[in-house]
């Protein structure tokens, strides 16, 4: 540089540019970024970075540090939190009441006094009914729903943190009913909150879809926090696969003032992972009453069967007795009847014979009167003849007679007990099996000879 320079010093540019933008900006402005990090000095002061990054690319487009002072830090968090029901933590975008600082030392910030937080709550509003409309412009939206889930699904894949108080809580409240019904849980580990939180769940549910052959459902759980705690669930690509996924997906999520996409997405949505516990004992309690009901109803069946069964066994055992004894009666009656005409007949047809040969023997002894003694040999053969014709005939009708009284005999119940058998009733019904007999009560034997009065004692099946 030729001739007198010209400069200035550093401090005097830094001030400069102090002077400059506290000419341009002598009031706060609102401003919209990202909280793209975020450090908690012990002093109590909040320094962060705010960025700005491409709605489509995602792409930062420009970055600045920013600091809120210990004594409005804590009221500011405060009253965001309760207002959004979001942590106050990096990822989310905010609205902020900010005062650009240059300092001749520490260089340019951005000086934080207000925080509005209905422009969070509108953001993720509004990307979120955007995330909703996308699914279902797709057709996606409901297609997990239609997924067949079985009324007592016993294989189940769970998506949680094996160290998540919702998995926990999850596996207590089953712990009584994995072994009684066989139910299998096969933990899928995965990040539930924060950054790549959706793109880690999604990797999981990849794993799952290769054994899906393996399972009946996929459970998703974790447990209460905040709404950035959350807001992984509301994301397109998550909620996409869950669509898409060929089981049925159970949500318990662990919040319950909204729903997350994923949830809505879900087959079935419940309120906590506990609840999900308790949804899939329920079926299975369901279905054991449901069991339980029809065995009861079966064995008071059966038993009014068997009820009905032995009246009517007892019935036709009586008729049968009774039966048994009018045939063996009337059988008996007419064989005595049969036996009666026999002796009539016989009586009556040798009263004939009788009467034939006393007429004979008139006849003969008239014939003899005027026959030669030469004829007497002739009478002498007829008579034996006679004599022959008569014992023939006595004979038949003996053997006829006798024939029918071994057949009346026969057919006599004394005849039976004369043999060793012997008729055992018990209030006036024959004995035919060990059932029938009431031990309490007396029992009637009856013998050729008499009668036995006994008191049953024991009674052994074969």
């Amino acid at each position: 540089m030729s001739g007198k320079q010209s400069f200035i010093t550093l401090s005097e540019l830094n001030e400069l540019i102090k002077n400059a933008i506290i000419d341009y900006f002598p009031q706060p402005v609102w401003l919209v970024a990202e909280l793209f990090s975020m450090n908690i000095h012990k002093s109590g002061h909040c320094y962060l970075e705010l960025a700005e990054k491409s709605d489509k690319t995602q792409k930062l487009m420009a970055k600045s540090k920013a600091v809120i002072w210990a004594y409005q830090f804590n009221l500011l968090r405060t009253y965001f939190e309760q207002s959004t029901g979001m942590e106050f933590a990096e990822g989310i975008k905010v609205l902020l009441k900010v005062t650009p600082n240059f300092h001749e030392q520490y260089g340019f910030s951005l000086i934080i006094s207000d925080i509005d937080p209905t422009y969070t709550m509108g953001d993720l509003a509004r990307q979120r009914q955007q995330t909703i409309q996308s699914l279902k412009d797709a057709g996606a939206f409901d297609l997990n729903k239609e997924q067949f889930l079985s009324y007592l699904p016993k294989k189940l894949a769970v998506i949680s943190s094996a160290t998540a108080a919702g998995y926990e809580d999850f596996m207590k409240q089953m712990a009584n009913v994995i072994e009684q019904f066989n139910i299998s849980v096969c933990l899928f580990p995965a990040l539930l909150q924060g950054q790549g939180c959706p793109e880690s769940i999604i990797g999981v549910v990849e794993e799952i879809y290769d054994r899906k052959e393996e399972f009946d459902a996929v459970i998703l759980i974790r447990g209460g926090g905040a709404k950035s705690d959350l807001s992984c669930f509301d994301d397109y690509n998550l909620a996409l696969n869950i669509c898409y996924f060929p089981l049925p997906v159970i949500t318990g999520i662990g919040h319950e003032r909204d729903e997350s996409v994923v949830d809505l997405v879900a087959h079935t949505r419940l309120k906590t992972p506990t609840a999900v516990a308790q949804f899939i004992i329920d079926r299975f309690n369901d279905a054991e009453a449901v069991v339980f009901q029809y065995q009861e109803q079966l064995i008071s069946l059966i038993k009014s069967k068997m009820h009905l069964a032995r009246l009517d066994l007892a019935k036709y055992d009586s008729m049968l007795f009774r039966r048994t004894y009018d045939r063996l009666s009337i059988e008996k009656n007419g064989l005595l009847k049969v036996e009666n005409r026999l002796k009539n007949k016989v009586s009556d047809f040798l009263m004939q014979q009788k009467i034939e040969v006393r007429q004979i023997e008139k006849s003969l002894a008239k014939e003899c009167l005027s026959l030669t003694k030469s004829k007497l040999q002739n009478l002498n053969l007829v008579q034996s003849k006679f004599k022959d014709l008569f014992f023939l005939l006595m004979s038949n009708a003996k053997k006829e007679l006798q024939f029918l009284e071994k057949k009346v005999e026969l057919q006599n119940p004394e005849n039976l007990l004369r043999k060793g058998y012997s008729i055992t009733s018990q209030n006036g019904s024959i004995i035919t099996s060990v059932n029938q007999i009431d031990i309490n009560t007396e029992m009637q034997t009856t013998l050729p000879d008499g009668k036995i009065i006994s008191q049953p004692g024991k009674i052994l099946n074969k």
